[in-house]
């Protein structure tokens, strides 16, 4: 059975925003209120994952939330000529403040906030109850992170900006959210794919979700592999050609149902 165009279509629309627009203002308005233990860092506040990226779609729940914590920092040196670190290291002072105290702050100033909203502390993130309808949000507590490439004073410098996070263990991991935003909107450019990138992970995305609901596939629990790595990766490779027509869309996702049927690739329900 062919997909129809109107359900790939359908498929392919953006997902709403409201609950993003709702968690970010309450997360923002918990940590600068007035009695926050967090205000005056004047943390950065911002969005990522599939709602800032817009491939979030209905059944995305979950808004992803970065607290990012700017006045200090972690750096990598490591591109710097000698001069340039001897430089650097002269120009500012260590901090004893680290990731895993901004951790505790955010959750602090979380707590006081939403109270027994503050559902879980997960390894990483926070997860919160930011509205009505458990409308939530998982708050990543991070400090900024700058990888250098070269530094002659204050301002005149240039690295690659970065997060670096701390986890309930205090193990740090280091991370790009802005690089990925900017790597999001550079595919979905006209130059790359004429605005069809982000379209196309909402509808593959959605036709996971379907896959999923098909009785014979639900049975399937054979296996962890992502019904999501298989429509976007392993179906897409194997025609020699880019797809570039909704019927091509269609017969692509009809395949990946047909192989999940039978098992060639199940999917964990």
């Amino acid at each position: 059975m062919t997909i129809p165009e109107e359900q790939l279509k359908t498929w392919s629309n953006p997902g709403g925003t409201a609950n993003s627009i709702t968690a970010h203002t309450a997360i923002r308005n918990a940590l600068e209120a007035a009695d926050s233990p967090v205000k005056d860092k004047k943390p950065e506040i911002f969005l990522q994952g599939s709602y800032r990226n817009s491939t979030n779609i209905r059944a995305d729940s979950d808004v992803d939330v970065v607290a990012q914590l700017n006045h200090i920092w972690y750096d990598d040196l490591s591109g710097l000529k000698p001069e340039e670190k001897a430089t650097y290291e002269r120009t500012f002072v260590k901090s004893n403040y680290g990731a895993a105290d901004w951790r505790k702050d955010v959750e602090q100033a979380l707590r006081k906030k939403f109270g027994t909203a503050l559902k879980s502390v997960g390894s990483k993130a926070f997860h919160v109850v930011t509205g009505p309808g458990n409308m939530t949000a998982d708050v990543l507590p991070a400090i900024q992170f700058k990888k250098y490439n070269f530094f002659l004073s204050r301002g005149v410098e240039d690295f690659d900006e970065g997060v670096e996070f701390a986890d309930a263990a205090g193990t740090l991991t280091i991370n790009y959210p802005k690089l990925h935003i900017r790597n999001g909107e550079d595919k979905n450019s006209d130059a790359r794919t004429k605005g069809w990138y982000k379209s196309s992970v909402r509808m593959f995305k959605n036709a996971r979700n379907a896959v999923r609901q098909l009785p014979d596939v639900r049975r399937h629990t054979l296996s962890n592999v992502s019904c999501t790595t298989y429509l976007t990766g392993t179906s897409v490779a194997r025609f020699s050609r880019p797809i570039t027509t909704w019927s091509g869309i269609s017969t692509t996702i009809q395949s990946v149902i047909s192989d999940v049927r039978t098992a060639r690739y199940p999917c964990s329900g």
